[in-house]
């Protein structure tokens, strides 16, 4: 596999689960 390509899936990764956490803090905080 590319070096570039595997690098790419984790920060995808990473960025979705960061935003996810993001969502999910801000849905708590605005009921």
């Amino acid at each position: 596999m590319n070096v570039t390509s595997m690098t790419l899936k984790v920060l995808i990764r990473r960025s979705s689960t960061f935003y996810s956490v993001r969502f999910c803090l801000s849905l708590s905080f605005s009921v």
